[in-house]
């Protein structure tokens, strides 16, 4: 039975320096010709999320912007994307202020468009510093919006704000495995990871038992939550642990890899 391998990429696939090791591309390549679905997962933007694995032949779809975009890797096509109505994105960009808000960032299907008093230069990046680049991001397709707050206490009561008072919209906490920053997802209804992953399952008929998942930061949580087999990588955040089947080693230790390579020996796919 053809299983489908959902990863999320920083902190799991991706050793800390941001590259996959080479045993790790050509065995997930090995799984993918012997027709397993391989699906990245991550919250960073579309064009952020290919650079690492652009020269590389094992990936199916790549799930981003936490599951606010589905892009067909094979085809050079995105198949799915849900756009956040203008009149909130709108909203949520006139609450910065800089003595609250490090920074608040746009994201259409390729980049951020990043509201800060603070200059950041990156791949998937703009900097919004006038009136006319905030009037051209505003005008884009947002599909994702993550926020900064500088007093991290107001957290949980900004979310509340948020999910009680702005009809369509859910924002959550989002934290990494390696740091202690946190800082907010706002995404439309329903758009998480695992939406996405139920949308590309049920388009190749696998049933949700013959999916597993990998993962190691908070926005992982609701796909290991429901996908058949989850696990949690060693560096994974406490939290995230607690909420898996089974744990493996590390990213820096392969520990995807290690991980499928026992599983499908065990159970005779693989020899």
């Amino acid at each position: 039975m053809n299983k489908m391998i959902v990863m999320d990429m920083d902190g799991t696939l991706l050793r800390s320096n941001g590259t996959c090791s080479e045993e790790t591309k050509e065995y997930l390549n090995k799984l993918k010709s012997d027709g397993h679905i391989i699906v990245l997962a991550t919250g960073r933007p579309l064009k952020s999320a290919k650079e690492p694995v652009k020269d590389t032949s094992f990936v199916n779809y790549i799930i981003s912007n936490n599951g606010s975009l589905i892009y067909d890797f094979e085809n050079n096509d995105i198949i799915y994307k849900s756009i956040i109505a203008k009149d909130i994105v709108k909203k949520i960009a006139s609450l910065y202020d800089e003595n609250a808000i490090k920074y608040i960032a746009l994201s259409n299907d390729s980049y951020c468009n990043r509201i800060s008093s603070v200059f950041r230069e990156d791949i998937e990046t703009k900097m919004v510093t006038t009136k006319e680049e905030l009037d051209k991001a505003l005008d884009e397709d947002i599909i994702d919006i993550t926020m900064e707050l500088e007093d991290k206490s107001m957290n949980d009561d900004t979310i509340r704000y948020f999910n009680e008072k702005v009809d369509g919209i859910t924002a959550s906490i989002m934290q990494d495995s390696f740091g202690e920053r946190k800082w907010l997802r706002i995404g439309n209804d329903g758009t998480n990871k695992y939406n996405a992953i139920e949308k590309i399952a049920n388009s190749k008929g696998i049933d949700n038992n013959d999916i597993i998942c990998f993962g190691d930061g908070l926005n992982d949580l609701d796909m290991l939550a429901n996908c058949g087999l989850s696990v949690a990588m060693g560096n994974a955040l406490e939290a995230v642990k607690v909420a898996c089947d089974d744990r493996t080693a590390t990213n820096d230790e392969d520990g995807v890899r290690k991980y499928l390579e026992r599983y499908f020996e065990y159970n005779g796919v693989i020899k």
